[in-house]
């Protein structure tokens, strides 16, 4: 996910990429998020499902 993350999000040639930093952070009992400047945009606990292909790059663009 952190690839498509920053495969996907390519500007354009001499820009500052789009996303500054990818942290995967480890959880516990399963816990998966997925968060944006601090709010979360993504939770599998909430959703009950992890992410599709593509799902979380299209939340941040």
């Amino acid at each position: 996910m952190a690839d498509e993350l920053i495969h996907g999000m390519q500007g354009p040639i001499g820009t500052k990429h789009p996303i500054e930093q990818v942290a995967l952070v480890p959880g516990e009992k399963g816990i998966f998020e997925v968060r944006r400047d601090g709010a979360v945009i993504f939770s599998k606990k909430v959703e009950g499902r992890h992410p599709k292909p593509g799902e979380i790059l299209a939340m941040v663009q």
